[in-house]
C-alpha cells in the first residue's frame, strides 16, 4: 500500500519533451521575473518542434535507427493536429496581403511574421508536441506546482498592497525582444481607482489574464492523481482567478464546468429528456426569464462600467472599420487607439472581432475551422477519455475569453491547454488505425517464385 501511494505522488519526467515543459513549469515564477516567459515559451514551442522532427526525420536520410529512436520515429499525428498546422501556417496570408494593402512596408511584415510565430503558431506547435512522448500527469503535476507556488506569492502580494509597496517593480530588459512592454513588466498588484480590494498579476501581464489561466489551470490540476497535490492546486487556481478581479474568470470558471458536463452526457436519455422538459418550462417563462437575465446583465455590467463602456466601443469601431474598410483581408494591425477607448488599440480586447479586423473574413475563417473540428472531435471522444473531457474544459474557458481577450496574445500563458489538446488526440486514436507521422519499418522480402 505504501508502495503504492509513493508511486502516485511522485512523478517525474523521463523523456526529453516532458523533462523541458516540466522544468518550465517548475520555474514558472523565476522566468516571470526575469521578463522571459513570452520569449521562453518561444523558443520551448520551436525547439521541441524542431527538436522532435529532427529525430524522427534523421533516422530516415541516415538510414540508421538506434532502439532509442523507437517511439518518437512511431508517432501518430491526429487529423484535427494537422489541420492546425495547415490553417495557421495559412494565417500568414491574410497577414502578408492586409499588410500589403495598406503599404505598411517590408519591415512591418517581417516583424508581424515573428509575431505570428509567438502567437498564432502555438496553436499548432504546442498540440504537435502533446502527440509525442508526454504524459498528462506530468502535465498535471507541474500546474499543481504553479497553483500552489501562486498561493503563497497570492499571499506575498496582498501583503505588499497592505504596507504600500510600490505596484510595479520594473520592466525586464528582454523588453527589446518585442510584444510590448507590459509582456515584460513585473508587478505586484493594481490599486484601482475607487477600489479597496486591490487586483494580482502573479505571473500574467494583466488582471484578466490571470483570470483566463488560473480558471484553466484549475481543470488540469483536478486531475493530478495525488489527492494532496489535487486539492491544493485546485485551491491556488481558484486564488488566482478570485485575486484577479475577472469578472469573467469568475464566471466562466463554474460556466465551463456545468458545460463540460452537460456536453459530456448529452447523448445520455436522461439528460436528453430533461433538456426536452427543461426547454419546455424555460419556453413557458421566456419573458421572465429575458427581464431577470437583462438585470443580471445590467448589474454584472455595472461592476466595472467604464472597462464595459471602453470595450463595447473598441468592439463598435473595430466592427465598423473591418466592414467599410477591409472586409475580406483585414487591416493587417490593430489600429492606435482613439480618446473614447481611453488609448486602447483598436482590434484588441475581443478575439473574434480582432481577427476580422486585423485579418478579415479568411483569417477569422482559418481559426474558426480547427477550433470547431476540435471541438467536435473532443465531444465524441469525450464518455470514454477523461483527457478528453479535461481539453473540453479548458476548451470551453478560451472560448469564453474569446469575447473579452485576444487569446492568441496570451498563448505563452496557457499553452498547457494547447498540450493537453494533442494528448487528447493523441489518446483518441485506436492503435489499429492510427496514420503514421513516417514510417521507419520496411516491408518485409517477398517470397521469391519459380
Amino acid at each position: 500500500m505504501t508502495a503504492r501511494i509513493a508511486s502516485v505522488t511522485a512523478i517525474r519526467p523521463e523523456t526529453l519533451e516532458e523533462k523541458a515543459v516540466w522544468y518550465y513549469l517548475l520555474g514558472t515564477y523565476g522566468w516571470y521575473l526575469l521578463g522571459a516567459q513570452y520569449l521562453l515559451v518561444w523558443g520551448l514551442a520551436w525547439g521541441l518542434t524542431a527538436y522532435l522532427v529532427w529525430r524522427w526525420w534523421w533516422p530516415v536520410v541516415s538510414g540508421r535507427r538506434s532502439p532509442a529512436d523507437q517511439g518518437i520515429t512511431e508517432v501518430r499525428v491526429p487529423l484535427p493536429v494537422w489541420i492546425w498546422i495547415a490553417t495557421m501556417v495559412a494565417m500568414l496570408v491574410p497577414i502578408a496581403i492586409g499588410h500589403l494593402n495598406f503599404q505598411l512596408g517590408l519591415p512591418r511584415i517581417v516583424a508581424s511574421t515573428v509575431e505570428w510565430s509567438r502567437e498564432w503558431a502555438l496553436f499548432a506547435l504546442f498540440p504537435l508536441i502533446g502527440c509525442f512522448r508526454i504524459r498528462p500527469q506530468v502535465l498535471y503535476r507541474g500546474v499543481s506546482i504553479v497553483c500552489v507556488q501562486s498561493l503563497f506569492v497570492a499571499a506575498l502580494c496582498y501583503a505588499a498592497a497592505l504596507v504600500g509597496l510600490p505596484e510595479d517593480v520594473y520592466v525586464s530588459p528582454l523588453s527589446v525582444g518585442g510584444g510590448g512592454t507590459q509582456l515584460y513588466s513585473v508587478s505586484l498588484y493594481l490599486q484601482e481607482y475607487g477600489s479597496a480590494i486591490p487586483r494580482l498579476y502573479l505571473f500574467a501581464p494583466w488582471c484578466p489574464a490571470l483570470g483566463s489561466v488560473g480558471a484553466m489551470y484549475f481543470f488540469l490540476a483536478n486531475r493530478d492523481p495525488d489527492p494532496r497535490w489535487r486539492w491544493f492546486g485546485c485551491l491556488g487556481a481558484a486564488v488566482m482567478v478570485v485575486s484577479s478581479v475577472s469578472r469573467l474568470a469568475i464566471i466562466a470558471l463554474p460556466l465551463a464546468a456545468i458545460a463540460t458536463w452537460y456536453l459530456v452526457n448529452i447523448a445520455r436519455p436522461a439528460v436528453l429528456m430533461a433538456s426536452a422538459f427543461g426547454s419546455f418550462g424555460l419556453g413557458a417563462i421566456a419573458p421572465l426569464l429575458t427581464n431577470v437575465l437583462g438585470a443580471w446583465w445590467q448589474q454584472f455590467r455595472s461592476l466595472r462600467a467604464d472597462s464595459s463602456n471602453v470595450r463595447e466601443a473598441i468592439n463598435r469601431i473595430g466592427l465598423y472599420r473591418w466592414w467599410n474598410d477591409a472586409p475580406m483581408w483585414g487591416h493587417g494591425l490593430v489600429a492606435p487607439g482613439l480618446s473614447v477607448t481611453h488609448g486602447m488599440p483598436i482590434g484588441t480586447h475581443n478575439t473574434w472581432i480582432g481577427l476580422l479586423f486585423r485579418h478579415g473574413i479568411v483569417g477569422c475563417t482559418l481559426f474558426t475551422i480547427p477550433a470547431v473540428w476540435s471541438a467536435a472531435h473532443l465531444l465524441l471522444l469525450a464518455r470514454d477519455k477523461a483527457t478528453a473531457r479535461v481539453a473540453i474544459a479548458a476548451g470551453a474557458v478560451l472560448v469564453m475569453f474569446t469575447l473579452s481577450e485576444t487569446i492568441e496574445s496570451l498563448a505563452y500563458l496557457y499553452w498547457p491547454g494547447l498540450v493537453i489538446f494533442g494528448i487528447a488526440f493523441r489518446e483518441s486514436m485506436p492503435a489499429g488505425d492510427r496514420p503514421r507521422l513516417l514510417s521507419h519499418q520496411t516491408s518485409p522480402p517477398q517470397p521469391s517464385h519459380p
